[in-house]
């Protein structure tokens, strides 16, 4: 419920079935909105046209934390905000894209973590984005066999404790070149 009303997340009734409603604040204003469906439904997304392609939760880039957890998307960052970790932010447009102005945003962080699904798409997307951060601050967060992503890794019965291993044991992102 916590993650729900900070978020302002919202289930939108359609014909098709249910659309979950993932809003991109920043300094509390709304600045698009990405829509996914809920299943049973086949996977499908839109956004709000001419909205901003923002960082999800991108207003923790201004709370003064030393360090970043970056996730392949808004479902894996909220999984995280919703156990009390609140440096972590989510890509929202796909594991594989870059906004240029994300690099200048993330510039301060010394360190970064990714928590990206461990498919090949997402291990291309984190090391594409790891090199245009540069490599020497970027760390894999690696899940244990059998788990896909972030939410995947909790709802299997994994624990916060579990997490912040696999944060102390993170290893630099293998990037070619």
């Amino acid at each position: 419920k916590a993650a729900i009303d900070h978020f302002k997340l919202g289930i939108e009734d359609t014909p098709i079935g249910q659309w979950i409603w993932y809003p991109y604040w920043k300094k509390g204003i709304a600045r698009n909105v990405k829509m996914r469906t809920k299943p049973p439904v086949e996977k499908s997304f839109r956004r709000w046209r001419g909205g901003e392609s923002l960082l999800f939760n991108e207003d923790a880039l201004d709370e003064g934390h030393p360090e970043l957890i970056i996730t392949e998307g808004e479902s894996d960052c909220i999984a995280l905000w919703s156990r009390g970790i609140r440096n972590v932010i989510g890509v929202t447009v796909g594991a594989r894209g870059i906004k240029p102005e994300w690099i200048d945003k993330l510039d301060k962080f010394p360190k970064l973590y990714f928590a990206y699904d461990t498919d090949s798409t997402g291990i291309a997307g984190a090391n594409k984005f790891a090199s245009r951060l540069g490599i020497e601050r970027c760390m894999r967060i690696n899940l244990p066999n059998g788990c896909k992503d972030v939410n995947e890794f909790f709802a299997t019965g994994h624990s916060l404790d579990e997490w912040n291993k696999l944060i102390s044991s993170a290893e630099r992102l293998d990037v070619e070149s």
